[in-house]
């Protein structure tokens, strides 16, 4: 599958990006900027869980660690909400 591809089948969707690394944070989604119609960011699973509850992500991507709460934990809340959301933990 190639770029074209891949952006036809994601440009529509929207994605919550939750990682605590602030530069990391910014190069992502300047990446995931090309494939995805939104990124709403997070710098740790707190803001990331309220953000999640107030919006409608078809996709979240998070890192594992973090402060406040970690990734697992801001997972498990997410699919407490939504057992069939998709989501992505990262690590470094």
């Amino acid at each position: 599958m190639d770029f074209n591809e891949v952006k036809f089948y994601t440009k529509e969707l929207r994605v919550l990006y939750v990682e605590d690394n602030e530069n990391l944070l910014k190069e992502t989604k300047e990446l995931l900027d090309n494939f995805f119609k939104t990124i709403v960011t997070a710098t740790n699973g707190e803001i990331g869980l309220e953000l999640y509850k107030n919006g409608d992500f078809d996709l979240v991507i998070t890192d594992i660690k973090m402060p406040k709460m970690d990734g697992i934990e801001l997972s498990k809340n997410i699919i407490q909400i939504n057992p069939n959301q998709h989501i992505i933990i990262t690590s470094a």
